[in-house]
């Protein structure tokens, strides 16, 4: 057998929803194999050992809190950290959570898990920092788009992040992620687009989409291939993927000897 490169064990919280969590998969796998690859290391493919707990999303979306009501989120967030730890238990040593939404809640989520659990909202506001960005109009649920957590670590990097104002445009992306979520969405990407210019205006070219729901990727073919990157412009418009993002700081923390994305035990990674 071949030399085997030491790893750190995967854990994945998902299901919320399952496509966005088979996208995840599928990405780790192809892109720990091309790594592989580019070290010119023959022999048997070589991908990550991960752990995967999937969690029914009607039943944590009927769990949602309401800002302000701290008591509201307990049985929210204890459905996550009792996710986060059975894969500890399971010998995880690094985790995400497959899914945008459940990081507004991140910090009381992740208390008392011994494991690194990579925080995906500064690792979105950092991309778009080093990308130049200076304003990121964020695409999620309403719980994503509304979180304090999210828009101060875009504002911690010097980012300015807006949401669709419009109660029509936020209609009409619930009902693109309720579609995606359920299977393929024919015009979902002219329809994100549509409201990505509808939104950012005169500044469509030089400002940033962040695809803050792991959904939505899925409305572009190229978010399941093989050299799909985190960053791609798509008709002039620049897009983030957030689950692509989530996928490569992963696949850096369980790699690299040294990863900067990689907390000690017992906090969020950031």
């Amino acid at each position: 057998m071949g030399e085997r490169q030491a790893t750190r064990k995967l854990g994945i919280v998902g299901g919320v929803g399952w496509a966005a969590t088979a996208l995840y998969y599928e990405q780790l796998c192809r892109r720990s194999e091309r790594m592989r690859r580019e070290r010119n290391v023959g022999g048997v493919s070589s991908t990550l050992e991960m752990a995967i707990e999937s969690l029914d999303l009607a039943h944590a979306v009927s769990l949602l809190g309401k800002e302000g009501d701290e008591a509201s989120w307990s049985a929210f967030d204890a459905y996550h950290t009792d996710a986060l730890l059975r894969l500890e238990r399971c010998g995880a040593q690094v985790a995400v959570m497959a899914s945008n939404t459940p990081h507004h809640r991140l910090a009381a989520i992740a208390r008392g898990v011994r494991i690194a659990v990579l925080d995906l909202f500064a690792l979105l506001a950092a991309r778009c920092a080093a990308a130049g960005v200076r304003r990121a109009l964020v695409l999620g649920t309403p719980t994503t788009m509304g979180s304090h957590v999210l828009h101060g670590a875009f504002a911690a990097a010097g980012v300015r992040s807006e949401v669709p104002q419009d109660a029509r445009d936020r209609a009409e992306l619930a009902a693109l992620i309720d579609g995606l979520q359920k299977g393929h969405v024919p015009d979902a990407a002219q329809r994100i687009e549509r409201l990505a210019i509808g939104c950012l205006g005169a500044d469509a070219a030089s400002g940033m989409v962040v695809l803050a729901c792991t959904e939505l990727p899925l409305a572009f073919c190229a978010a399941g291939t093989e050299g799909a990157e985190a960053a791609f412009t798509h008709h002039g418009v620049r897009y983030l993927d957030s689950a692509l993002v989530h996928v490569e700081a992963a696949l850096q923390a369980c790699c690299a000897d040294d990863s900067p994305g990689l907390a000690s035990p017992g906090s969020a990674a950031r």
